[in-house]
């Protein structure tokens, strides 16, 4: 199994997490067991990165959902924030509450450091990819928004391609895409 630099390893079970969403119900990521999810964490809503970031989701949403994948956002802010942040840019997906950064710490994405804290950035924008099992497939540290929705697509169609077959998707035939 291969570990990342915040400790999270590929391969193993993703950290269980429940929050509140901002399309209503508190949600589990036990309640997505059989699909693939991809969990997205973002900074902060309503700035221009994190919008692109997750408009460029909501627009390849139909066809994630057409191969049973769901997409969980995870930002700063509170519940309301996120409702406001969804409805103005019509998400499908859920943006789940985490104030308190207990998710965000779990995947290793929540840094206390003094310049991040006064920039408002304590959480970096990562991106996870879970299989139906519930076992973490892929991560993504410091994601640019150029091409991410496509490489993250690309893995999944090679994670479905390997599932039986291994653990973790081969690193080396995953492209980086143009920053």
């Amino acid at each position: 199994m291969k570990s990342d630099q915040n400790g999270l390893i590929i391969g193993m079970r993703a950290p269980a997490f429940s929050a509140e969403s901002s399309l209503g119900p508190q949600l589990q990521l036990a309640d997505f067991l059989g699909k693939e999810v991809i969990v997205l964490f973002y900074p902060k809503d309503n700035t221009p990165v994190c919008t692109k970031e997750l408009c460029q989701f909501q627009d390849a949403y139909a066809s994630l959902q057409a191969k049973s994948v769901e997409v969980l956002g995870i930002g700063k802010g509170d519940l309301n924030s996120h409702r406001n942040f969804s409805n103005k840019f019509q998400f499908s997906f859920p943006l789940l509450f985490d104030e308190d950064g207990k998710i965000a710490k779990s995947y290793g994405v929540f840094h206390e450091s003094w310049w991040r804290k006064a920039l408002g950035l304590e959480r970096e924008r990562a991106t996870f990819l879970i299989d139906h099992k519930g076992f973490v497939r892929r991560i993504w540290r410091n994601v640019k928004t150029k091409g991410h929705v496509e490489e993250v697509k690309y893995a999944l169609d090679l994670m479905r391609e390997f599932r039986e077959d291994s653990i973790s998707l081969p690193q080396a035939v995953l492209p980086r895409c143009a920053q």
